[in-house]
């Protein structure tokens, strides 16, 4: 009599959540036959134990989650660039050609005037922006790099309208151009006439929900 075969256990362990990236481990187990463990998506209590065939994560900056990556003796995928020191294998996107991408395309749409904005600032980011000054700089232009923390909103506002307009600002995602939006509509900038606004995952609940439609480089994260 044939013994069934295993049922290959595999921890999803997302430091940063996103309900795409999700869909398509979600996929891929189902068509696998895996059994994917999600058992700590809503607390994010990690186990002191877990016994399985791997794992898959997307590092940050939570020391907790590195040092529980360390420590485990299973087989780890990393779906993010956020520690590269560590030798992982790693699938993530790529965010210097995310970067050129939105150079390119402001570009084409003439501008001349341009900016880099980050919420805060991180791997991800800081690889997205360098690559979008590169290859504006190769052009002749310079960009005005606005990153180091929210601060206060009417100090953002009156950085925003001395940029010389119109300006065409790339920021790190979705959420970043969302709060930039809200801020330069009630700084009384127009958008797109004054401040053409670009960010990164195509996040339809983001973008198509603001006072303007925005802008987005897509990110296929499933």
């Amino acid at each position: 009599m044939r013994k069934p075969l295993k049922t290959c256990r595999v921890l999803m362990l997302l430091g940063s959540y996103d309900h795409r990236t999700h869909a398509g481990i979600a996929r891929f187990a189902k068509e696998a036959g895996w059994h994917l463990d999600v058992s700590v998506l809503k607390t994010f209590q990690l186990p002191t134990r877990w016994e399985g065939e791997g794992i898959i994560t997307s590092l940050n900056a939570n020391r907790r989650l590195e040092s529980f990556v360390r420590k485990t003796r299973l087989p780890v995928v990393d779906l993010s660039t956020w520690r590269e020191d560590l030798n992982l294998p790693r699938v993530a996107g790529d965010h210097e050609r995310t970067g050129k991408l939105a150079a390119e395309y402001f570009l084409g749409l003439g501008f001349r005037n341009f900016a880099w904005f980050a919420m805060e600032t991180n791997p991800v980011g800081r690889a997205r922006g360098r690559a979008f000054s590169e290859a504006l700089g190769k052009q002749g232009h310079r960009v005005r790099s606005l990153t180091g923390g929210l601060g206060n909103r009417k100090e953002w506002g009156k950085i925003l309208r001395k940029l010389e307009k119109p300006c065409a600002i790339f920021t790190k995602s979705d959420a970043d151009s969302a709060w930039l939006c809200s801020l330069a509509l009630d700084s009384g900038l127009r958008v797109p006439e004054d401040l053409a606004i670009l960010g990164v995952d195509d996040n339809p609940l983001i973008c198509e929900t603001q006072a303007v439609p925005l802008s987005s480089i897509h990110h296929d994260l499933e």
